[in-house]
């Protein structure tokens, strides 16, 4: 197992805002199982969603805080 510091950023096309959406729970859970964390907690679409996601590792502090801008 790799244990150096991981950034995973990028568009997921997963609306994470929605904690029902089935999608969402199945990436939630991966996350979980590896250890990781998805930071973002604002809208990134111009829809309201949250697509566009920042994962590291639970346990490290490469990423105090994450906002999004205007798009």
């Amino acid at each position: 197992m790799w244990s150096g510091k991981l950034i995973i950023a990028g568009d997921f096309n997963v609306h994470w805002d929605k904690q029902s959406n089935p999608e969402r729970q199945q990436l939630e859970d991966l996350l979980h199982s590896f250890g990781l964390i998805q930071h973002v907690n604002d809208s990134t679409h111009s829809d309201g969603h949250t697509l566009d996601l920042l994962i590291t590792h639970a346990d490290d502090n490469l990423v105090s805080s994450c906002l999004v801008g205007d798009f």
